[in-house]
């Protein structure tokens, strides 16, 4: 802007002292913000005299620029940051809220966060457009529906109720369980419980466009009695499950592509007769002894490999947290472990390399809630565990 002076006696000569404006014929044009003083001298033959007014060159307001992620999804929130300091946040439409730059998504569309900075001299506001994603449906595991296993329990499938929508990926995990194999697309899964205690299967359905997921979550109690092993051979045209002193037993087989699991009406004893086995199935007996159920196959399949088949563990603590977490990494490989945090909605909230397969993360920053730590060598899921941000 500029600035107009006036002074009451006629004939005198404008001048600045500092250079923060300058003047012409008492209009004073700002170059920078500061202090300033004008000058207007009159003089005639007795002398000269100066008049002098010091006025102040305030700053435009200045919004800055907003940063963050173009995207969210429905159930996350969306952490927004601008370079200017003291401005208010708002949202155009109300599709997501939004709290010291913090957004959180109402309904899934497409918003504006404004950051609005004011002072003296007027307001100025920044503008950061994203979209808000929905989540895919919640996947239901319908194959495996026993909520409690004895320690050692192996090859137990898993599956979802439909396989996942085109674009979407199915991918399955496990806390306190090996996930053994997964079918091409997803769908089926086999998983191993060799360890007592509380165990969880997971099974994640990630948009592959927007990343948004959604998390369902098989809680199975892995007991402290052990599964027997029983041993199946084929002679004879019999299948034939050893010993023979089991309380029961369940004959089955296994799809070798999909991993889908069918078991054999009627086909309850020690032996089951086919003449012609199929090579396109990988057949099993589940057998029963004290209590404790067993899945025993005549041959481990081999066209499959482990998902997260225990080559490494991981140590978190403290757990609960609310500040600094500490992970250590016991690993296979001298490779150091990609380390990636998950929410329970399936959004990465962090990620790092360890370094002497050791790390630690700030969670003071995290939502209160659950999180799953992923652990990952040259691509390969190695390791999971949970923790809880209090």
């Amino acid at each position: 802007s500029v600035l107009i002076l006036n002074d009451t006696a006629s004939g005198g000569a404008w001048s600045m002292t500092n250079g923060d404006a300058t003047i012409v014929a008492g209009t004073a044009t700002p170059v920078m913000v500061g202090l300033d003083t004008a000058l207007y001298a009159v003089s005639n033959s007795c002398g000269s005299d100066t008049a002098r007014f010091t006025f102040s060159i305030n700053p435009l307001p200045f919004a800055g620029a907003i940063t963050g992620a173009a995207q969210v999804c429905m159930g996350s929130v969306l952490i927004l940051n601008d370079t200017a300091s003291g401005g208010a946040w708002s949202m155009t439409n109300g599709d997501a809220t939004i709290v010291a730059g913090t957004a959180t998504p109402v309904m899934v569309g497409l918003d504006t966060a404004l950051y609005a900075v004011s002072n003296s001299c007027g307001s100025d506001t920044a503008r950061f457009t994203f979209s808000i994603n929905p989540l895919p449906a919640t996947p239901v595991i319908s194959t495996f529906l026993l909520n409690s296993v004895c320690t050692g329990t192996l090859y137990q499938n898993f599956g979802a109720t439909v396989p996942p929508a085109v674009g979407n990926t199915y991918v399955w995990s496990a806390v306190n369980a090996t996930v053994w194999a997964t079918s091409p697309n997803g769908q089926f899964a086999i998983v191993s419980f060799p360890n007592a205690g509380n165990a969880e299967v997971m099974l994640t359905d990630k948009v592959a466009t927007t990343g948004c997921s959604s998390l369902a979550i098989d809680t199975v109690a892995v007991s402290g009695a052990i599964a027997q092993t029983p041993t199946v051979l084929y002679f004879q045209f019999h299948f034939v499950c050893l010993p023979a002193d089991e309380d029961s037993y369940q004959w089955g087989y296994d799809d070798a592509v999909t991993f889908q699991s069918t078991e054999l009406v009627g086909e309850i004893n020690q032996d089951y007769l086919n003449t012609n086995p199929d090579a396109g199935k990988n057949y099993w007996v589940r057998t029963t002894k004290g209590g404790c159920s067993q899945k025993t196959y005549l041959s481990v399949p081999t066209a499959i490999g482990s998902v997260n088949a225990a080559l490494a563990t991981v140590n978190l603590y403290p757990n609960p947290a609310d500040g600094m977490v500490k992970v250590v990494v016991s690993s296979f490989s001298g490779s150091e472990i990609q380390l990636e945090i998950v929410d329970m909605v399936g959004q990465t909230v962090a990620a790092q390399l360890t370094v002497r397969h050791c790390s630690s993360f700030d969670v003071s920053g995290f939502p209160i809630g659950n999180y799953i730590l992923n652990c990952y060598s040259d691509g390969l899921k190695v390791a999971v565990a949970r923790f809880i941000k209090q």
